[in-house]
């Protein structure tokens, strides 16, 4: 180790699954804004405190043409899958992250989307051109 080198503060690296069976063309990614305010902090392990989404999190439209986690609630419907992994600084719109979604054209390991077995019905009928290996 260097001299005068402190190992006592240290960053855990956010995960970023491989959710996709194949590589894609970049005409079927697709940029959009993830809205920060229903992104809650993490509450254990190792990335306690911290905001973020996981590749592979299935999105959903919002009024105002940003975009949110998809959770199967009243007025929810799926409109793609985030294509990286993302975090935020807090809660509020000063947060808002562009970010990478796919939505068509694409195969998809189903055992990496978050949610897929919750969501299954509804993601593949909301992205008939995709399938899920």
């Amino acid at each position: 180790m260097p001299f005068g080198v402190a190992r006592d503060w240290q960053r855990q690296a956010l995960p970023k699954p491989e959710f996709l069976s194949y590589p894609l063309e970049t005409t079927v990614i697709d940029s959009v804004v993830v809205n920060a305010t229903g992104v809650v902090a993490d509450a254990s392990g190792p990335y306690t405190g911290r905001r973020y989404l996981l590749a592979g999190t299935i999105l959903s439209k919002r009024g105002d043409n940003q975009y949110e986690r998809f959770t199967g609630a009243g007025g929810q419907a799926v409109a793609g899958i985030l294509f990286d992994t993302v975090e935020f600084a807090d809660g509020s719109d000063a947060s808002d992250e562009p970010v990478a979604m796919v939505r068509r054209n694409a195969s998809f390991r189903a055992d990496k989307i978050v949610d897929y077995a919750t969501h299954e019905v509804a993601l593949k009928a909301a992205l008939p051109t995709c399938e899920f290996i």
